[in-house]
């Protein structure tokens, strides 16, 4: 077999649908990528043992074709190809791959020596729902929500999107409040689903789902994800509780500066600092002082309401993954709470954690961060 392809146009689909693959050693599966043409549609298809996902493209091939490759080697081999066109030869268990020169690619082989073929996606059942969702819609989700998911296992439940009336995304530290509705009955999506979601090419993406697997299509991009277990453990009544406390006080302040206040202090803090910065609400500002007062700037208000003297200890990297979540230029913070601060602004509430501090009482840290400082 045959097949002769536009080099742009492999490259286009190869990109994208790599994404899918994560290669883990341990599961074969997630390192192999599908490469056919049938009715003169080509299609590549890769999968991180959970999701399936599938991208398409009209291709001027006549003759079916069909591949199973080792997705790392061939997507470095076309992204790094620049002549006009590629030629793929398949004889029996080695792929000829033809582009700037000719290179030989063993395919990898199952358990009787025999090349790969790959597995099925296996229909759906009875559809519960349908509908559509917006790309836009999605990308906005994952700047606002992605930065709160937690990384790391403890609760594997807050690794993932919680998608109900809320899109809310928590970690021990910070927490995103994000009210656009997704589907309609609640689940959880791994970073993963949310992530190849964002690289659809188009606007419009229809989904339909049943009892624990959701399929999103467009013409030319489909991905068959599961839905993420221990949706009954995610804590969403304490989180929704945050978006109805009253703060006393609010202000509102450049983003930029804050980011730029923060790099600069991070200069000067170390891990026996519990990475945290003092944010004193003064008259006319924010002063920003890392926690061992090496260093302090003011960050001047664009706007004050019902200002009131307030010391807080925050974590700086908390801090600067919720601020630049924030899609604005200014940030609209309300503080006053016990135990946290809140970034609010139409639909979307981000939550930041405060840091108990065993070094000084408020009053002390008041006193130390406005002592001998020339405000500016």
């Amino acid at each position: 077999m045959k097949l002769k392809l536009n080099t742009p146009a492999l490259k286009d689909i190869v990109n994208k649908v790599i994404k899918a693959s994560t290669n883990n050693k341990m599961v074969p599966l997630t390192s192999l990528l599908s490469i056919s043409v049938k009715n003169g549609v080509l299609r590549a298809v890769a999968s991180d043992a959970v999701n399936y996902f599938e991208v398409s493209a009209e291709c001027n091939a006549v003759e079916p074709f069909e591949v199973v490759v080792k997705s790392d080697l061939f997507s470095k081999i076309v992204s790094k190809t620049t002549s006009d066109s590629i030629t793929l030869d398949l004889n029996g268990g080695i792929l000829t791959f033809i582009g700037n020169g000719t290179y030989k690619i063993e395919l990898p082989l199952d358990e009787e020596g025999q090349p790969i073929k790959y597995p099925t996606y296996n229909a759906m059942g009875s559809i519960i729902d349908s509908g559509n969702i917006k790309l836009s819609t999605i990308k906005s989700i994952i700047l606002a929500n992605k930065p709160a998911l937690a990384i790391t296992a403890e609760a594997p439940h807050l690794m993932n999107y919680y998608c109900g009336d809320e899109i809310i995304s928590a970690d021990s530290f910070n927490i995103c409040i994000n009210k656009t509705k997704f589907i309609n009955e609640p689940v959880l999506l791994s970073p993963m689903v949310m992530d190849l979601l964002s690289i659809f090419d188009a606007e419009d993406i229809a989904y339909k789902y049943d009892g624990d697997r959701l399929e999103f299509t467009t013409p030319t991009m489909k991905l068959y994800a599961k839905k993420q277990k221990n949706l009954e453990q995610y804590p969403v009544d304490g989180i929704m509780e945050y978006d109805s406390m009253e703060a006393t006080s609010s202000c509102a302040v450049s983003k930029a500066a804050l980011l730029g206040v923060l790099d600069r202090l991070s200069l000067f803090i170390s891990d026996f600092d519990v990475n945290g910065v003092y944010l004193n609400f003064v008259t006319d500002g924010v002063r920003v002082t890392s926690k061992n007062n090496a260093g302090t700037e003011l960050i001047s208000y664009s706007e004050s309401n019902n200002f009131t003297p307030t010391v807080c200890l925050v974590s700086v990297e908390a801090l600067k993954k919720q601020v630049n979540a924030r899609s604005g230029d200014i940030l609209y913070i309300q503080y006053g709470l016990d135990n946290a601060i809140k970034f609010v602004d139409g639909n979307i509430l981000h939550v930041v954690a405060l840091l108990e501090d065993d070094t000084n009482t408020e009053e002390e840290v008041y006193e130390d961060v406005t002592e001998d400082v020339t405000e500016e």
